[in-house]
């Protein structure tokens, strides 16, 4: 039987899968590809598939502009 994925928190070095990747992001897994693609997101090509370092995906979420309160004009 398989491991429930995400069943720990992953360390730094850890490598995810898109498909845990686009779980902790809560996006679709063709999302999380298109980052890869667009090269926003730092990812390892292994044989056809990709894999994330939590650290990549960790700086990739500092980068991101966070919200602010509605400023209507």
């Amino acid at each position: 039987m398989c491991p429930t994925p995400l069943a720990r928190d992953p360390a730094p070095d850890d490598l995810l899968f898109i498909s845990e990747t686009a779980a902790i992001l809560r996006l679709h897994h063709q999302s999380v590809r298109k980052l890869i693609r667009d090269g926003q997101l730092s990812a390892i090509r292994v044989g056809r598939t990709y894999r994330i370092r939590r650290s990549d995906l960790d700086s990739w979420i500092q980068r991101q502009p966070t919200t602010h309160e509605r400023h209507d004009g």
